[in-house]
């Protein structure tokens, strides 16, 4: 584990008003404004850091925008993600070869062997013991 690992991520909300993002986290009374998410970050970062009385260094910022509509897409996104890996993993139970399972759902065989791999991690079924067409390695 490096020292990289041990630094506390913060959430930083983050709204568009007018030409600027605006960070506010209550919690710490900490307010900044920005013209690009990159330096809303770098200033959130420093913010807190002056109100926690630290090192920068010591501590990671991920920005999170505030908008009704970004974070329906973000749902929209998890959603289709989700309902890919259960295509795949409904597909390779039925012992679908691999090139078939990918051709059927329009990806490559790598992108239907990492959403299974993602998938079968998460506990979704796998299919019975035994070697079913197509299931060598993924090329």
């Amino acid at each position: 584990m490096s020292s990289r690992d041990l630094v506390p991520v913060v959430t930083v909300p983050v709204r568009r008003e007018g030409r600027w993002w605006t960070a506010e986290i209550q919690d710490e009374r900490v307010w900044t404004r920005a013209r690009t998410l990159a330096e809303v970050r770098d200033r959130a970062r420093a913010a807190l850091a002056l109100a926690r009385g630290i090192d920068p260094s010591l501590i990671a910022v991920r920005i999170i925008v505030d908008e009704p509509e970004i974070e329906a897409l973000a749902q929209a996104r998890q959603r289709e993600r989700d309902a890919f890996a259960a295509a795949v993993v409904r597909l390779r139970c039925q012992r679908v070869p691999w090139p078939e399972t990918a051709a059927a759902l329009g990806v490559s065989q790598r992108e239907a062997h990492t959403a299974w791999e993602i998938a079968t991690a998460a506990g979704a079924r796998r299919p019975r013991a035994g070697r079913a067409a197509g299931t060598g390695p993924v090329r």
